[in-house]
Order: structure tokens, then sequence, then C-alpha cells
């Protein structure tokens, strides 16, 4: 179903083909892959937006034991399992290295890729491979996966450097270590940013301008932060 068209039990007068199209636009759904999947739920809070309505969607029983007893089932399976490698989930490293991985999976956008199709890459009209979106509120697989290895990585490397300093001893060896990690993290930070910069003027570098109205929050100029 490509399109839904909600009508509305009312009489509009309408002089012109333009303002008739315009008017029926305001009732009309058309449903693209940037919409995800599309279920019953989504279809009636669409019709009852515009209808004024409040019809409720009623689960069968059937579907509705179904997913409670697969609830269930996953609860009990994960307790078993738990049960049975307490000291593995237990260790902290692991919740350290689970934790990592879990933050670049969500921070990367995975999830939202695939409900609405997210290319890897994309082709310029030269032909070459672009990885980065220029619109600040879109971006594309590959960049979702660079950008939040990167900042994963620049985490990891204040971690390290944070730990070096209880490190025993003042070598030369040390503190070569010391200054190749933190240049290193700064050369990271300063490429997260640039990406930033090439996607738009909102970026960490960005300034207010001068006649910008400081002070408490009431006299903040609309910027949505």
């Amino acid at each position: 179903m490509p399109n839904l068209l909600v009508s509305l039990p009312k009489t509009a007068i309408i002089s012109s083909k333009e303002e008739r199209q315009t008017y029926l636009k305001g009732f009309k759904w058309q449903i693209t892959h940037t919409d995800g999947h599309v279920t019953s739920h989504k279809l009636l809070e669409y019709i009852n937006k515009r209808t004024g309505r409040n019809v409720e969607h009623k689960v069968s029983l059937t579907d509705a034991l179904t997913v409670i007893g697969t609830l269930f089932a996953a609860a009990a399976f994960f307790i078993i399992i738990f049960r049975q490698f307490r000291s593995f989930f237990l260790n902290t490293k692991v919740w350290f290295i689970g934790s990592i991985a879990i933050y670049a999976i969500c921070m990367s956008g995975v999830v939202y890729n695939i409900i609405h199709n997210i290319p890897f890459t994309t082709m310029d009209r030269n032909g070459n491979v672009e990885w980065i979106s220029n619109q600040n509120r879109m971006q594309l697989g590959a960049e979702g996966v660079i950008m939040s290895g990167a900042i994963s990585l620049a985490g990891i490397l204040f971690i390290i450097v944070s730990r070096l300093t209880a490190i025993s001893g003042n070598s030369s060896v040390n503190r070569f270590i010391y200054i190749v990690l933190f240049v290193f993290t700064l050369l990271v930070i300063w490429a997260i940013e640039d990406v930033y910069k090439k996607k738009g003027w909102y970026n960490p570098r960005f300034y207010p301008p001068e006649n910008y109205v400081q002070g408490p929050l009431m006299k903040d100029q609309g910027n949505s932060i």
C-alpha cells in the first residue's frame, strides 16, 4: 500500500485545482522506506490523528498469550544461562568490553540503518565513493561505524593514558609512550571534529554569534541543543 488517504465528512469550498491538491495533501500519507516497518498501530494512529477519533487496536487473546509466553521463555532461558556461567557474567573485564561494544553499536546507528534501509556508502556525480552524508540529521552506514569506532577509540586512549600514570618509574621509555599516546589521541579527536565540520555548521567548534544574549535560560533566543 504505497499511499494512505484519510477523508473527513466535511464540505470544503475549493476554487481551483491547485487548492484541491493542497487540501488533499494534508490527508495523504505517502508511505516510503524511510517510514520503516509500517504496522497496524502506525496506520491507526495516523487515522485517529486526522479524524479526531480514538479507535483502539484490540489484540486477540492468542496473540497476547503468544507474546507473554515468548517473554517468559526468554527470561527462563537467560536465567539458566546466567546460573551456568555465573562467574563469566560477573567478570568486570567482560562488563567493560561488553559496555564498549554496546556503546559503539548504539552510537553507530545500526538499528536505525536497518529499519530505514540506509545504504552503507553512496556515489557522487563523479563516480567517487562517499561514506559521509552532507546533512546534519542524516548519516550513511559506513559513517556511523567509522565515527562510533573513532569516538570509542578516543575514549579508550584516554583510559590508557590515565592508567600509564600508575606505572612505577620515570624511565624515558614510559614518557615516550605517554607522549605518543597523547598525540595520537589528539589526532583522533581532530579527525572526529573535522567530520562534524564537513556535515554542517553545528559542530564541536561552533561558537554563538557576538549578539547572542547571554544569561539565564529564559533569555535564550531559541537554540535547540
